[in-house]
């Protein structure tokens, strides 16, 4: 594998991932990897080609709980009005609740995750080496 620093994987140059087919229509990888180039690019063209902020994992780690946040309050949402006691739960709402739980809980095993590798790997700003 040759060494190619975060600009030349994001800019385009190697934003390959293998692709599945979702519905016979969609390439989600495809789409995630373009997604990650664009958050990239808006990064790069609001800060610089330089690295702005704290360690990739605890940039990252922040944005989990963000994400916790948010489908947390999702979650509120759905639930808003619905009395467990009285009320029964439609199949769309059950299907809704149930991808929120295990989003939520996919979220907090990666959140755990991110803490042992920061434990784990000592911050020598090793990392930025792939930055110009």
């Amino acid at each position: 594998m040759s060494k190619k620093n975060i600009a030349e994987i994001y800019s385009g140059g190697d934003n390959r991932m293998e692709s599945n087919v979702l519905n016979g229509a969609t390439h989600i990888h495809e789409a995630i990897e373009q997604a990650c180039a664009d958050k990239y690019n808006r990064g790069r063209e609001e800060h610089g080609p330089s690295w702005v902020g704290e360690r990739g994992a605890v940039e990252a780690m922040d944005e989990v709980i963000d994400a916790l946040v948010y489908l947390g309050l999702e979650q509120k949402a759905l639930y808003f009005g619905f009395d467990p006691d009285e009320d029964e739960m439609s199949k769309g709402m059950k299907t809704q609740s149930d991808v929120l739980n295990k989003l939520i809980d996919d979220l907090r095993g990666t959140l755990m995750g991110i803490e042992l590798f920061l434990h784990i790997a000592p911050d020598e700003n090793n990392w930025k080496r792939i930055f110009p």
